[in-house]
Formats: C-alpha cells, structure tokens, sequence
C-alpha cells in the first residue's frame, strides 16, 4: 500500500510514472496488489492520476482521511525543503507535468509506503523522509521475492 499526497501533487504523478515504467519487468510477473492511496476525492485522481493509467488500484481517502490517520502518516513543512524534493520537481517538470496545482488536505503530507504479505500480516514499513521520497523500488523488490508467488505462464 502506496500513500502519496494529493492527486494533483506533481512529485505523486512523477512516482506513478516511474511506478508504470519500472512495472513491466519489476512487477507484472508476481500475483500482488498495490493501493495508491491518495489525500483526494476520486473525481480529482480521475482529472489528473488515472490518465496516465497505471496498472495498479488508485484509492481516494478523502475527506475523511481515514487511511491516512489509521497508517500514522504525518505532515512536516521541513521535509518540503530537501534536494530531493527539488530534483524530483525538476524531473516531474521534464516529462511535463505541471508544477503548481490546486490540492486537497495537508500541503505537507509526507507519503509512505507499507508491504503487507498475503496473510495480512505487515512486513516493511517506510516513511519518506520528505514530500517526495517512497520505498526504493530495490526493497520492494526484495519484499516480492520472499513474499509473493510468480502468476502462472499461460502456454
């Protein structure tokens, strides 16, 4: 489960375009489901993260938010002010997506990542350390290798 920020956020829409890139041949071969949930109604993740049609469940938390408080995610005005923040703008920027947007809930919300196995049973957590920063694909890599089958190849 994949929690980023608002759907309009610049730095969520640059990690699912990284996510639709990577998942081809990290991804497309092993029976999971990812949730990316985000801090808006489903009619703004229709207006801006659906269009770019990823291959995984975009979930709206809003306005309750309950997700997000049930997962522990937290706002900080210092993580909007790292390096990586800026070259994840920067990218976002390059492959054309807008900068400055209207958002819902916290401006701050720092995303996070958690990997539950197929019992339920949750087995990493990762809190960004800033706005921009979620699992490195290579821990998610890992987690799938000792916790998930591959799907079965159609002969």
């Amino acid at each position: 489960m994949a929690f980023s920020r608002f759907a309009s956020c610049p730095l969520c829409n640059y990690r699912v375009h990284q996510m639709i890139g990577e998942w081809p041949a990290r991804y497309a071969d092993y029976n999971f489901r990812l949730f990316n949930v985000f801090q808006s109604p489903s009619s703004k993740l229709d207006d801006y993260v659906a269009k770019q049609e990823p291959p995984f469940d975009l979930v709206a938390d809003h306005p309750s938010m309950g997700l997000y408080e049930k997962y522990g995610l937290e706002s900080s005005v210092k993580a909007a002010f790292s390096m990586d923040v800026m070259k994840t703008m920067v990218a976002a920027a390059k492959i054309g997506l807008p900068l400055v947007r209207p958002f819902e809930g916290p401006a701050f919300r720092v995303p996070a990542d958690f990997l539950i196995d197929s019992e339920g049973i949750l087995r990493v957590v990762f809190y960004g350390a800033t706005i921009a920063e979620h699992i490195p694909f290579e821990q998610a890599d890992a987690f799938l290798a000792q916790y998930a089958t591959k799907r079965a190849v159609a002969s």
